[in-house]
């Protein structure tokens, strides 16, 4: 690989890929946002629509979204006639933070950072 775009250089060994770092250079991390419930929210409804609602987990870096999922059950009732009652559950979709990240800045290849609470990116400088 070209050193202008990736800064690393592939040399192989028995047959397996392995990336050294060129020497002098340097990876900088910094953050690109903060995590807040506003991002959560728009995240959820944009994925799963209107009527959605989330739970932001810093800590164990995951964004759960929850909507109301309607079921149809088939009951046999009296006489052959046969009933469908509605039933209604919450369906639960955890996500990992980092999809929170790539959906805030799409194609930067963000990730979590900071206890759950910022997005980061990174660049080489030599």
């Amino acid at each position: 690989m070209s050193s202008a775009v990736c800064a690393l250089v592939a040399t192989s060994a028995i047959g397996e890929a392995v990336f050294a770092q060129i020497p002098g250079q340097r990876r900088v991390i910094y953050k690109i946002s903060d995590i807040n419930p506003s991002d959560a929210e728009r995240f959820c409804k944009d994925n799963y629509g209107q009527n959605t609602s989330f739970r932001l987990e810093p800590e164990s870096d995951r964004v759960i979204c929850a909507r109301r999922q309607t079921n149809q059950e088939l009951q046999v009732g009296t006489g052959g006639v046969n009933l469908t009652i509605p039933t209604e559950e919450w369906a639960e979709n955890p996500h990992h933070l980092n999809d929170l990240c790539n959906y805030k800045h799409p194609n930067y290849g963000t990730w979590v950072g900071d206890g759950g609470r910022s997005c980061y990116d990174s660049y080489w400088t030599w």
